[in-house]
């Protein structure tokens, strides 16, 4: 059923009853031009107040640029109606000639006769269809009728022999007063009759009651009265469906219109699909009001690109052009379902941008976990109707405060991009068993979309080498149950071989951690040499005596203990350098005769500082070619001697044993037997990789990029050292979103496309989950 308005339209031969309907505005200059547009003369004598009080134009009659949707009144301060009012126009000037060409004679009264115009003008030129047309406008007029006087019309019809025969025809029209007549319509009379207002001829009734012979609601039975209000919905919904699909009507002319425009053409050929949507996005919105713009998904996508990667500079752009506030943005935000464990929609967006990678060698990627120290804080989730900060790992929840937040990410070794994943929260540090199976699954759902993962990644926690331990023993036992040989590296998940690898950083710090305390003992092309410490302070003593310093960055937070930030890498690398193992070299054979003269012994410690900065160059070259000062800090090809170094390396750290001077015994170092694990997975690795690839780069294989994520969360909108686990949360997404612009991300390393394509990850991100 179409609903109909109460109010009707006042544009003559006007029969919409499903649009909605305006009052004339008040503004009298602005009302004066509605009354100009729609051509209806007794208008013109009413006063304004009159006339926004009881007439009503609908939509029907304006273009789409003056309608606002979501406004009370709903239209433009400086609307006008256009549209649907020049053939009634024309139709009622049509008439009025007539009426003045066929002499019309206005009675003195009503009831009186007219008499037959005699001496009618020769119509004889006119057309047989002119004269049919003129009959119908007649006609058309007469529906404007109103009981104030009666106008009695001859009018001519003229026949295909050019005959006129002349009838009168009755109309009721009211008219403005004081009709003049001119000088060559001398037989014409008019008749001034007071101007009254135009009664509008009641319908009668129809629609669902009628039907029914019901003529009100109260009469219907408590369930025909619910199937009535059913109904009534139903007519008001389909005429809002009615209403768009007339707007989209007219916008799909003026799109048709405006395509064959030669200039939009020029545009379309001349700029890019963002720069084109952000273009047609200015025109479309700049004459609204703010609260009036309505933004579509790609375009509040392309927005929050640029906001994620200047805050301060989308706040200048959004006082020139057209943008979502940040408000919106933060709102979309909030609908993506981030929790702990896998994301789906995370992984559907990592699909898309693998599917675009060029080389097959670039999906080689590595699998980096590490925890995380949180604030043990609950918070309730109002959206999620849920409490964060207990420990959750996604399938399975707890009421234990969490304390921990376990990140998984992926990284490229070929081409070295990377992506945050997932995420757990656990009470204390997780435990080897759970750790297992989340590392299992992360592995298999990056393995669903494509990635080949070869290595594992992690520090030297005791549940991740618990972890990595148990993966082994079951590749191991999985052989034994198919009576076949273990000849892996590594362990088996889907069938495919990945190597576990230790941190290499954490490997050196650990080292250098416990040569604070301990010496240490090893043999080199079969010598035996002790390594300590103190060496190390004398010659830091011996080179801070004079101002004419030789190692300039040494410091006492790199040698003293008490004053060293023992998780800090750049002050492990500077001690273990070719400088100062190379000086210490040198001056332990020098008198320097001064109480911190180096003896002859700290050659043997400065052995040990140059094996360490060979070792560490091995295992972080970041360039394809070395510098000629350090031929191992390169990529690791078939021709690199890396392999020979590393065997050797092997054979130096299963001869290293630490001896506690305080226990005066010697102590296991787990570094050292990790540190010995992790060079057996280079090697295996470097066999694989060199089979696909010609060269890659060992800093690949490290979890910087995990730690560079950490301090990001840390820092995330404030100095934030300890963060919750909302507050994690929150961090986590913000990052994740950034990671899809930024030049490390995934997108970024397939094809170079700015122009086509540049949002495509974000866009898959934002959309490939279930939007409400």
């Amino acid at each position: 059923m179409e609903v109909q308005y109460k109010n009707k339209c006042c544009v003559p031969g006007c029969t919409n009853h499903a649009s909605k309907r305006h009052r004339f505005p008040k503004d009298v200059g602005l009302m004066r031009k509605w009354v100009d547009s729609i051509k209806l003369p007794h208008l013109t004598t009413m006063q304004p107040e009159e006339i926004y009080q009881s007439y009503f134009v609908c939509d029907r009659h304006f273009a789409q640029e003056y309608l606002v949707p979501g406004t009370r009144r709903g239209l433009r301060k400086d609307a006008v109606p256009t549209l649907c009012l020049s053939v009634i126009s024309e139709e009622v000037e049509d008439v009025q000639e007539v009426v003045a060409l066929e002499h019309i004679p206005l009675p003195i009264s009503s009831n009186e006769e007219c008499a037959h115009v005699t001496d009618a003008p020769d119509l004889g030129a006119i057309s047989t269809s002119s004269s049919m047309e003129l009959s119908g406008l007649s006609q058309e007029l007469a529906v404007l009728s109103t009981s104030g006087s009666e106008v009695h019309v001859t009018t001519t019809t003229v026949d295909c022999n050019n005959s006129t025969t002349a009838h009168t025809e009755s109309y009721s029209q009211h008219w403005e007063p004081a009709v003049a007549s001119t000088s060559g319509s001398s037989n014409i009379t008019h008749d001034v009759c007071p101007p009254t207002r135009p009664e509008t001829p009641r319908k009668k009734r129809s629609g669902i009651l009628q039907a029914v012979n019901v003529t009100r609601q109260q009469d219907l039975t408590p369930r025909c009265k619910k199937f009535y209000r059913m109904v009534g919905e139903w007519g008001k919904k389909t005429a809002r469906l009615y209403h768009k699909v007339r707007n989209l009507k007219v916008r799909l002319l003026n799109a048709e219109r405006v395509s064959k425009c030669p200039n939009f053409q020029n545009l379309i050929e001349n700029v890019n699909e963002t720069t084109y949507m952000f273009i047609l996005q200015q025109v479309r919105l700049q004459q609204l009001v703010p609260k009036a713009r309505r933004f579509t998904l790609n375009e509040k996508i392309l927005a929050l690109a640029l906001y994620k990667n200047s805050a301060k500079g989308y706040r200048l752009l959004s006082k020139i052009f057209c943008l979502p506030s940040p408000r919106t943005l933060t709102n979309m935000l909030n609908k993506i379902p981030y929790t702990p464990g896998i994301n789906k929609h995370i992984f559907n967006s990592l699909k898309l941008a693998v599917s675009k990678f060029r080389n097959q060698n670039e999906k080689l990627c590595a699998i980096v976990f590490d925890e995380l120290a949180i604030a043990p804080m609950l918070h309730y989730n109002q959206k999620r109707n849920c409490i964060q900060g207990v420990e959750d790992y996604g399938t399975v929840r707890s009421a234990h405060i969490a304390d921990h937040a376990n990140v998984f990410m992926v990284k490229g070794i070929y081409r070295q991009w990377k992506q945050a994943l997932s995420f757990t929260f656990s009470n204390g540090p997780t435990k080897s068993g759970r750790l297992k199976e989340m590392l299992t699954q992360v592995i298999r759902e990056c393995q669903n979309i494509g990635l080949k993962v070869m290595v594992t990644i992690c520090d030297q926690g005791t549940a991740n080498q618990a972890a990595i331990n148990s993966l082994l023993r079951s590749t191991n036992e999985e052989c034994q149950r198919n009576g076949v040989e273990n000849t892996y590296g590594g362990f088996l998940v889907n069938g495919e071989e990945i190597i576990p690898l230790f941190d290499v950083p954490h490997l050196f710090k650990g080292i250098r951690n416990n040569l604070l305390s301990k010496d240490l003992q090893f043999e080199e092309d079969g010598e035996l040499k002790i390594a300590k410490w103190d060496h190390v302070k004398q010659f830091y003593l011996l080179d801070s005596l004079d101002d004419t310093r030789l190692c300039k960055k040494l410091s006492d937070a790199h040698v003293f203990p008490q004053k060293m930030n023992k998780m800090k890498v750049s002050l492990m690398t500077q001690v273990f350098s070719q400088q100062v193992g190379s000086l210490m070299k040198r001056i332990c054979q020098w008198d320097t005769r001064s109480e911190y003269n180096l003896p002859p012994e700290a050659s043997q410690t400065a052995d040990l500082i140059l094996f360490m900065d060979q070792l560490f160059d091995s295992l972080n070259g970041n360039n394809k070619i070395p510098s000629a000062s350090k031929i191992l800090k390169g990529g690791i090809s078939k021709n690199s001697g890396h392999e020979e170094f590393w065997q050797r390396a092997i054979r130096i750290l299963e001869s290293m044993r630490f001896y506690n001077t305080k226990k005066a015994r010697f102590v296991k170092v787990p570094s050292s037997n990790n540190l010995i694990k992790t060079l057996k997975g280079f090697i295996y690795l470097r066999k694989k990789m060199l089979e696909k690839v010609k060269y890659f780069l060992p800093r690949a294989l490290n979890q910087d990029c995990l730690e560079n994520f950490f301090a990001s969360i840390r820092t995330h909108g404030r100095r934030n050292v300890n963060p919750s686990a909302a507050q994690f949360i929150t961090s986590f997404k913000v990052l994740l979103v950034n990671n899809y612009m930024s030049s490390h991300s995934v997108g970024a390393n397939c094809e170079r496309d700015d122009t086509t394509g540049a949002l495509d990850s974000l866009r898959c991100f934002v959309v490939s989950f279930c939007w409400s």
